[in-house]
């Protein structure tokens, strides 16, 4: 599963850990290096295989030298099946170096001449169910059970001391907050996330981590140079097992459709989940309870990835009160709260 997509990897978990647990030997699974850990934590996985880290733009000989060295590496393992949950075309390559006889993989794009067995790709369902798709070939038609994981004891430990150093108020519950999507055109509004969050601090006390991983750091800053309340917020940045641990301890998730969304959708986390271009049939966490979705208004029919024809109004029409209110009601319906500070 090569995606470097954190949503689509999160997305793909529960398909990988009922095809490994299938086979009598446990298989080798090859994935980003960011989510060695996560894929660690299934069950059945037997080796993982870091995949070089894809975040980073590789120029030069020697930088492209580490995929074409991970190429040789899992040639020499000998695979006789090959399936690419991540597509084309670099799982698409990697199945085909493998050497493997059997190639299993998407039917999509002019790729797929790559692979030896082509599983359906509908462009209207679910990415879940896409996935699921795979699971034709052990002769299963329904939908795995949801996953919950939890970060290793060890993970957990650690970040308590970190929380101890840098959050505002030791002690006091977390609100996370992810106000980036990847592309700045799926985000709301860094001031009414900003406004957002100063009213859930007064109301409930919460200290906000605002999730500040990579080019998204200089976003996070802005929304707590915004908040009234910014002395009870802080940037938490770190890798995903230290991120899963965070979303476990969190009181409340707030973000918009992104990796750090469906992440959240692996633990008991109540969400406040907010749609913009993305479209909830393909994209909506899996996970039901405790799950609200927000979108302030239809997208234009002819709205593509890249191109907007109604003003961005399914995100500008969703206003700080709704948000407010939406939380409110996950909140009080969960767990009670101390007086706010």
């Amino acid at each position: 599963m090569t995606d470097h997509h954190l949503g689509n990897f999160v997305l793909s978990l529960p398909v990988i850990e009922t095809l490994a647990a299938w086979f009598h030997e446990r298989p080798l699974v090859v994935v980003d290096e960011r989510y060695g850990g996560l894929v660690r934590r299934l069950p059945s996985v037997g080796e993982v295989l870091l995949y070089p880290d894809q975040s980073i733009r590789r120029r030069g000989v020697i930088r492209n030298l580490r995929p074409t060295l991970f190429a040789l590496r899992l040639a020499a393992r000998r695979p006789s099946v090959a399936v690419d949950l991540g597509g084309p075309p670099r799982g698409a390559w990697l199945a085909l170096a493998s050497g493997a006889r059997r190639r299993i993989g998407f039917e999509r794009s002019v790729w797929r001449r790559l692979y030896t067995d082509r599983i359906p790709y509908a462009e209207a369902t679910h990415a879940f169910d896409r996935y699921c798709g795979f699971l034709s070939m052990i002769g299963r038609v329904s939908r795995p059970s949801w996953l919950r994981l939890n970060a290793p004891e060890a993970v957990r430990a650690a970040l308590v001391h970190r929380l101890a150093r840098e959050q505002p108020h030791p002690g006091a519950p977390l609100l996370v907050v992810h106000a980036g999507a990847g592309k700045a055109w799926r985000c709301w509004p860094e001031e009414r996330f900003a406004e957002t969050a100063d009213r859930l601090v007064r109301r409930y006390g919460f200290d906000v981590a605002l999730l500040a991983a990579g080019a998204e750091r200089a976003l996070a800053e802005r929304v707590r140079a915004r908040m009234q309340e910014a002395t009870s917020a802080f940037l938490f940045q770190g890798p995903i097992l230290e991120l899963l641990a965070l979303l476990e301890r969190a009181a409340l998730f707030l973000g918009n459709e992104s990796g750090p969304a469906h992440l959240a959708s692996l633990t008991d986390c109540p969400m406040v989940v907010i749609f913009g271009p993305s479209k909830e049939t393909i994209w909506r966490p899996i996970r039901q309870d405790r799950c609200v979705v927000l979108r302030g208004a239809p997208c234009d029919p002819r709205c593509d990835r890249s191109i907007c024809y109604a003003s961005r109004r399914c995100l500008l029409a969703l206003t700080v009160e709704q948000t407010e209110a939406a939380a409110r009601g996950l909140l009080e319906e969960t767990r009670p709260f101390p007086a706010p500070r």
